[in-house]
């Protein structure tokens, strides 16, 4: 083990100075502390790519932190143990390491671009209902890593599980799901919102900041790093279905308009207090829905180019 040790000293010595060659850097990255190191920094990274852009970069910075005098150098070398030597050569062996594993093990992923409406069930049983234009990606090895990386608009009803939770990841920020049902709008590059219905999730932004949320209650975030927590109330989703009770219907429009998008006017002697209950389909045109809202509560509409004309009879 001594004789072992003295080696890997006298490889890190080499490279602080500028003497190792491609084999010995690589054979000091195989040790396996920097081996074990790598594997941690390699499952924090998502499986991102790696390419010969980022080794220059690493020894680059390599080079930057170890610009100190030869006797300092020896010094150091004689004074720190191997333990420290791992974490001091963190980055040393992080290009071999990453591009060994991408070779060996690299990490699958299915890819889901929905065309139309899509409902989909992950490995575990978790759904998720996405809307036209939203993709999704998932490593094939979904029970080692609960995670997708979502850009759209999709509605989630996780399968809790204690031990292995479950990460939805949008730009600059990830949600960390309890076993809950919610929806991520995602698809606006300057914001994006987290709409829960039950269960808890925390949102955790790209700056280290943690938003725990309650049930009825909408996040809005946005990419100069304010947010918004406000309450939604009468509104609930199971298993594809969006159910209302009693909601104003000038509430359950603004919420129709957000969800598909669209332009809906009231005319003057529309009663936009009175309450509305029902359900609505997440695969519901709108103009079904908006004639299944007019029937509920007595009143017509009617189409102006794009546009829902709401009016009483």
């Amino acid at each position: 083990m001594e004789e072992r040790t003295d080696i890997h000293r006298k490889l890190i010595k080499k490279v602080l100075e500028g003497r190792a060659t491609s084999e010995e850097k690589k054979l000091l990255s195989e040790t396996e502390a920097v081996k074990r190191r790598m594997r941690q920094q390699w499952e924090q990274s998502n499986g991102k790519e790696a390419n010969n852009e980022i080794g220059e970069r690493m020894w680059k910075q390599i080079d930057k932190q170890c610009q100190v005098s030869s006797q300092k150098k020896r010094l150091y070398l004689t004074l720190m143990p191997y333990a420290a030597c791992a974490s001091l050569l963190l980055l040393i062996g992080s290009l071999w390491f990453i591009l060994e594993h991408k070779k060996n093990t690299a990490t699958e992923y299915e890819n889901i671009l929905a065309q139309t409406h899509q409902e989909l069930t992950l490995p575990d049983n978790s759904k998720i209902w996405m809307q036209p234009g939203s993709s999704l990606r998932y490593a094939k090895d979904f029970s080692r890593a609960r995670e997708v990386w979502l850009t759209g608009d999709a509605i989630f009803e996780v399968t809790r599980k204690e031990a292995n939770p479950f990460k939805v990841h949008i730009d600059q920020a990830f949600i960390e799901v309890k076993g809950t049902a919610f929806r991520i709008e995602s698809h606006q590059q300057s914001s994006c919102k987290v709409t829960l219905f039950n269960g808890r999730v925390d949102f955790h932004t790209a700056t280290g900041q943690e938003i725990s949320m309650r049930p009825q209650q909408c996040l809005t975030y946005h990419q100069d790093g304010k947010s918004t927590l406000e309450s939604v109330e009468n509104i609930n989703w199971q298993n594809g279905v969006y159910k209302f009770k009693d909601i104003p219907l000038y509430t359950l429009i603004h919420i129709v308009k957000k969800i598909y998008g669209i332009d809906i006017q009231f005319s003057d002697e529309v009663p936009t207090q009175h309450l509305f209950t029902g359900h609505i389909r997440y695969d519901e045109r709108p103009s079904e829905v908006i004639e299944k809202i007019c029937y509920n509560m007595n009143l017509k509409y009617r189409r102006k180019q794009s546009n829902f004309i709401i009016y009483k009879q």
